[in-house]
């Protein structure tokens, strides 16, 4: 009697997993059950006690049943968390939530990804060094630092930007080097992804220039902006929003308004051996269309060994209202070796 109790025991918890399972169907009638792992861009991936994780690839899918709730990601960027019930073929179902809208059932390709996997959160960048010293006939002194810096995680993103350019030169004949070069600027920005595709952000930036005349430039926004390709070598954004502009060259009076910003990022490796980094950022006045500020960098990396790199860049700025005498254009190229992280 107790054997047959113990056998109808573990019948009945074999049954109540079996019902737990998550269910799979494929277009061909067949059906797998197990835990729903991931769905890819091509693949689903089961995890099954008879063939430990299983991949089929999601053409072959007509539809899916989870028994808890899945982290989905719609094609367009969407996420939300919910339970996939049975629907008609090649369609997928959400269960409702409590407090919660409900959820129109949508198509297997209109998915982008089920249980992607969390983004590693780290820094990625490099610190750069650059220097050059003549002595003899002339002797001039030119150093540069720069700093790029970008942290990722699933729903936000913290970028970093400094840079610190100091030289000097003595005449021939004379006895105390003359400073001929000398600025300097850090930014930070933060995004907020409320889906995969679309962000908020928060930026500042603060500058100086010494023989620009510039004694401060200090701008400061939020905005929205859109990813429109974020892959191992190739991350494309663009971004629109308002900022507070600042300007204040030596011996003239201040200036400020409320600027548009419109800018995107270009991260791109086509080769192991070549990243290109590109910035643009236009400011136009709401208040005077001849108040323009336009900012655009170029950087090429090249690794030589470890985290060892070699860099150059070229800066371009374009004020439609410098101070009083300058050129409207600046153009600044730099070179030095960096450390890649």
């Amino acid at each position: 009697m107790n054997r047959i109790l113990s056998a109808s025991f573990v019948s009945i918890l074999a049954l109540a997993a079996t019902a737990r399972a998550d269910e799979v169907t494929l277009k061909n009638g067949d059906r797998l059950t197990g835990t729903l792992v991931e769905i890819t861009k091509d693949n689903l991936i089961l995890k099954t006690e008879y063939a430990g994780d299983v991949k089929v690839a999601r053409g072959s899918v007509a539809s899916i049943k989870t028994d808890a709730p899945v982290t989905v990601v719609l094609a367009d960027g969407t996420r939300f968390e919910r339970k996939l019930e049975p629907a008609d073929s090649g369609t997928v179902k959400f269960a409702d939530m409590p407090d919660a809208p409900a959820i129109d059932s949508v198509a297997l390709d209109k998915i982008g990804a089920v249980n992607p996997p969390a983004k590693e959160t780290k820094w990625e960048g490099a610190i750069a060094l650059g220097a050059t010293f003549t002595r003899g006939n002339t002797r001039n002194n030119r150093v540069n630092a720069s700093l790029d810096a970008v942290r990722r995680t699933d729903i936000d993103r913290l970028t970093l930007d400094a840079g610190w350019v100091y030289a000097s030169s003595r005449a021939k004949g004379e006895n105390k080097d003359t400073t001929t070069e000398r600025n300097v600027f850090g930014a930070a920005k933060y995004d907020y992804f409320f889906t995969e595709k679309i962000f908020g952000y928060l930026q500042n930036r603060v500058e100086g220039d010494s023989f620009k005349s510039l004694e401060l430039r200090y701008t400061a926004g939020a905005g929205a902006g859109y990813q429109w390709i974020e892959d191992a070598d190739l991350k494309f954004y663009t971004e629109g929003g308002l900022s507070y502009f600042y300007e204040k060259f030596k011996d003239e009076p201040s200036n400020d308004f409320v600027a548009a910003r419109l800018a995107y990022r270009v991260d791109w490796k086509p080769f192991d051996w070549l990243t290109a980094i590109h910035n643009f950022e236009w400011y136009p006045s709401l208040e005077d269309k001849d108040d323009q500020f336009i900012r655009t960098d170029f950087t090429l990396r090249v690794p030589i060994a470890g985290h060892l790199s070699a860099e150059a860049s070229a800066l371009y700025s374009w004020d439609n209202t410098p101070a009083t005498g300058d050129k409207r254009l600046d153009e600044k190229y730099l070179l030095g070796v960096g450390y890649t992280f």
